[in-house]
Protein backbone atom coordinates (compact mmCIF):
# COMPACT_ATOMS: atom_id res chain seq x y z
CA UNK A 1 0.00 0.00 0.00
CA UNK A 2 1.28 3.28 -0.67
CA UNK A 3 2.25 7.52 1.46
CA UNK A 4 4.76 10.53 -1.98
CA UNK A 5 6.21 14.35 -2.60
CA UNK A 6 5.24 17.78 -1.66
CA UNK A 7 5.05 21.05 -3.41
CA UNK A 8 2.05 23.23 -4.08
CA UNK A 9 1.03 21.27 -7.14
CA UNK A 10 1.80 17.76 -5.89
CA UNK A 11 1.83 17.32 -2.21
CA UNK A 12 2.46 13.63 -2.46
CA UNK A 13 5.71 12.72 -3.92
CA UNK A 14 6.93 11.06 -1.00
CA UNK A 15 4.20 8.90 -1.19
CA UNK A 16 4.10 5.43 -0.91
CA UNK A 17 1.50 2.99 0.00
CA UNK A 18 1.72 2.67 3.71
CA UNK A 19 1.93 5.71 5.90
CA UNK A 20 4.59 6.03 8.51
CA UNK A 21 7.81 6.89 6.69
CA UNK A 22 9.42 10.18 7.70
CA UNK A 23 11.41 11.60 4.78
CA UNK A 24 14.08 14.26 5.15
CA UNK A 25 12.72 17.57 3.86
CA UNK A 26 15.82 19.56 4.74
CA UNK A 27 18.05 18.18 1.98
CA UNK A 28 18.03 20.14 -1.29
CA UNK A 29 16.93 17.72 -4.04
CA UNK A 30 19.01 17.54 -7.22
CA UNK A 31 17.24 19.24 -10.11
CA UNK A 32 16.10 16.77 -12.73
CA UNK A 33 14.08 16.78 -15.94
CA UNK A 34 10.94 14.81 -15.06
CA UNK A 35 10.47 13.94 -18.73
CA UNK A 36 13.63 11.80 -18.53
CA UNK A 37 11.95 9.34 -16.14
CA UNK A 38 11.55 5.89 -17.66
CA UNK A 39 10.19 2.57 -16.45
CA UNK A 40 12.19 -0.63 -16.21
CA UNK A 41 10.64 -3.99 -15.39
CA UNK A 42 12.36 -5.73 -12.47
CA UNK A 43 12.26 -9.19 -10.96
CA UNK A 44 11.01 -9.19 -7.34
CA UNK A 45 14.54 -10.07 -6.16
CA UNK A 46 15.84 -6.90 -7.88
CA UNK A 47 13.43 -4.56 -6.11
CA UNK A 48 15.42 -2.21 -3.83
CA UNK A 49 14.23 -2.86 -0.27
CA UNK A 50 15.43 0.54 0.92
CA UNK A 51 12.97 2.20 -1.47
CA UNK A 52 10.13 -0.19 -0.69
CA UNK A 53 10.54 0.67 2.99
CA UNK A 54 10.02 4.35 2.17
CA UNK A 55 6.40 3.41 1.43
CA UNK A 56 5.77 0.48 3.73
CA UNK A 57 7.66 0.50 7.06
CA UNK A 58 7.34 -3.27 7.59
CA UNK A 59 9.87 -5.61 5.93
CA UNK A 60 7.72 -8.56 6.98
CA UNK A 61 4.65 -7.09 5.28
CA UNK A 62 6.59 -6.31 2.10
CA UNK A 63 7.85 -9.87 1.92
CA UNK A 64 4.27 -11.20 2.01
CA UNK A 65 3.28 -9.49 -1.25
CA UNK A 66 6.51 -8.80 -3.16
CA UNK A 67 7.04 -12.31 -4.67
CA UNK A 68 3.63 -12.13 -6.39
CA UNK A 69 4.04 -8.62 -7.77
CA UNK A 70 4.97 -7.04 -11.06
CA UNK A 71 7.80 -4.63 -10.27
CA UNK A 72 8.91 -1.48 -12.06
CA UNK A 73 11.84 0.75 -11.29
CA UNK A 74 11.82 4.46 -12.12
CA UNK A 75 15.08 5.47 -13.79
CA UNK A 76 16.60 8.79 -14.79
CA UNK A 77 19.23 9.33 -17.45
CA UNK A 78 21.04 12.62 -17.92
CA UNK A 79 23.23 13.26 -20.96
CA UNK A 80 25.14 10.06 -21.69
CA UNK A 81 25.53 9.06 -18.07
CA UNK A 82 24.29 5.67 -16.78
CA UNK A 83 20.72 5.49 -15.56
CA UNK A 84 19.97 5.98 -11.88
CA UNK A 85 17.09 4.15 -10.21
CA UNK A 86 15.18 6.65 -8.09
CA UNK A 87 11.86 4.88 -7.56
CA UNK A 88 10.10 1.54 -7.32
CA UNK A 89 6.54 0.30 -7.73
CA UNK A 90 4.93 -3.06 -6.94
CA UNK A 91 1.64 -4.14 -8.56
CA UNK A 92 -0.26 -7.31 -7.65
CA UNK A 93 -2.70 -8.76 -10.18
CA UNK A 94 -6.12 -9.56 -8.71
CA UNK A 95 -7.83 -10.71 -11.91
CA UNK A 96 -7.55 -10.27 -15.67
CA UNK A 97 -9.00 -6.75 -15.37
CA UNK A 98 -8.06 -5.67 -11.86
CA UNK A 99 -4.76 -4.98 -10.10
CA UNK A 100 -3.64 -3.51 -6.79
CA UNK A 101 -0.91 -0.95 -6.22
CA UNK A 102 0.94 -2.44 -3.25
CA UNK A 103 3.88 -0.07 -2.98
CA UNK A 104 5.24 3.01 -4.72
CA UNK A 105 8.11 5.21 -3.57
CA UNK A 106 10.63 7.80 -4.73
CA UNK A 107 14.16 8.11 -3.34
CA UNK A 108 14.03 10.92 -0.73
CA UNK A 109 16.82 12.88 -2.43
CA UNK A 110 14.64 13.15 -5.57
CA UNK A 111 11.33 14.02 -3.95
CA UNK A 112 9.52 17.35 -4.19
CA UNK A 113 9.93 17.66 -7.97
CA UNK A 114 6.81 15.96 -9.32
CA UNK A 115 8.59 12.67 -10.04
CA UNK A 116 6.14 10.68 -7.92
CA UNK A 117 3.22 12.00 -9.96
CA UNK A 118 4.97 11.22 -13.25
CA UNK A 119 5.93 7.74 -12.04
CA UNK A 120 2.37 6.91 -10.94
CA UNK A 121 0.96 8.25 -14.20
CA UNK A 122 3.27 6.03 -16.24
CA UNK A 123 2.37 2.99 -14.14
CA UNK A 124 -1.35 3.66 -14.62
CA UNK A 125 -0.91 4.09 -18.35
CA UNK A 126 1.17 0.91 -18.58
CA UNK A 127 -1.49 -1.10 -16.75
CA UNK A 128 -4.20 0.33 -18.98
CA UNK A 129 -2.27 -0.75 -22.07
CA UNK A 130 -2.12 -4.24 -20.59
CA UNK A 131 -5.91 -4.39 -20.41
CA UNK A 132 -6.36 -3.60 -16.72
CA UNK A 133 -9.65 -1.81 -16.10
CA UNK A 134 -9.41 -1.11 -12.37
CA UNK A 135 -6.38 -0.21 -10.27
CA UNK A 136 -6.94 -0.26 -6.51
CA UNK A 137 -4.82 0.56 -3.45
CA UNK A 138 -5.02 0.93 0.30
CA UNK A 139 -3.79 3.95 2.26
CA UNK A 140 -4.33 5.88 5.47
CA UNK A 141 -7.41 7.98 6.15
CA UNK A 142 -5.43 11.25 6.25
CA UNK A 143 -2.14 12.74 5.09
CA UNK A 144 -0.51 13.92 1.87
CA UNK A 145 -0.72 10.45 0.28
CA UNK A 146 -4.52 10.56 0.24
CA UNK A 147 -4.50 13.87 -1.63
CA UNK A 148 -1.85 12.51 -4.00
CA UNK A 149 -3.99 9.54 -5.05
CA UNK A 150 -7.19 11.54 -5.33
CA UNK A 151 -5.45 14.02 -7.64
CA UNK A 152 -4.37 11.08 -9.78
CA UNK A 153 -8.00 10.01 -10.23
CA UNK A 154 -8.52 7.51 -7.40
CA UNK A 155 -11.75 7.53 -5.38
CA UNK A 156 -12.59 6.02 -2.00
CA UNK A 157 -14.66 2.84 -2.27
CA UNK A 158 -14.40 1.35 1.24
CA UNK A 159 -13.05 1.78 4.76
CA UNK A 160 -11.23 -1.00 6.64
CA UNK A 161 -11.53 -0.20 10.37
CA UNK A 162 -8.47 -0.85 12.56
CA UNK A 163 -6.41 -2.17 9.62
CA UNK A 164 -3.14 -0.63 10.79
CA UNK A 165 -3.75 -1.69 14.38
CA UNK A 166 -4.26 -5.31 13.30
CA UNK A 167 -1.51 -5.63 10.69
CA UNK A 168 1.41 -3.59 12.07
CA UNK A 169 3.07 -4.41 15.41
CA UNK A 170 4.31 -0.84 15.92
CA UNK A 171 1.98 2.21 15.87
CA UNK A 172 2.21 4.31 12.70
CA UNK A 173 2.10 8.07 13.20
CA UNK A 174 1.94 10.94 10.73
CA UNK A 175 1.90 14.60 11.83
CA UNK A 176 1.32 13.46 15.40
CA UNK A 177 -1.76 11.38 14.56
CA UNK A 178 -1.89 7.59 14.66
CA UNK A 179 -3.06 5.70 11.59
CA UNK A 180 -5.77 3.21 12.55
CA UNK A 181 -8.18 2.69 9.67
CA UNK A 182 -7.31 2.10 6.02
CA UNK A 183 -9.11 3.47 2.97
CA UNK A 184 -9.58 1.44 -0.20
CA UNK A 185 -9.28 3.56 -3.35
CA UNK A 186 -9.93 2.70 -6.97
CA UNK A 187 -9.27 4.29 -10.36
CA UNK A 188 -11.08 3.18 -13.49
CA UNK A 189 -8.20 3.22 -15.96
CA UNK A 190 -10.37 3.03 -19.07
CA UNK A 191 -11.54 6.55 -18.21
CA UNK A 192 -7.99 7.67 -17.47
CA UNK A 193 -6.42 9.92 -20.11
CA UNK A 194 -3.69 8.01 -21.90
CA UNK A 195 -0.33 9.62 -22.59
CA UNK A 196 2.86 8.38 -24.23
CA UNK A 197 4.71 5.96 -21.95
CA UNK A 198 8.45 5.62 -22.62
CA UNK A 199 9.57 2.31 -21.13
CA UNK A 200 12.73 0.23 -20.97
Amino acid sequence: MPPINRDSSDSAEKAVSQPGATPNHNAQPPTVDVSSLQLRALAPAEAPMNLLLEADPSTAMIQTYLPDCLIWGAELQKDAKPTVMIGVCAIQMQSAQQAELMNIAIEPAFQNQGLGSVFLQKIMETMKLQGIRYLELGTGTFGHQLTFYQRAGFRVIAVEPDYFLRHYPMPLFENGLQHKDRLRLRCELQRHKLATVPTL
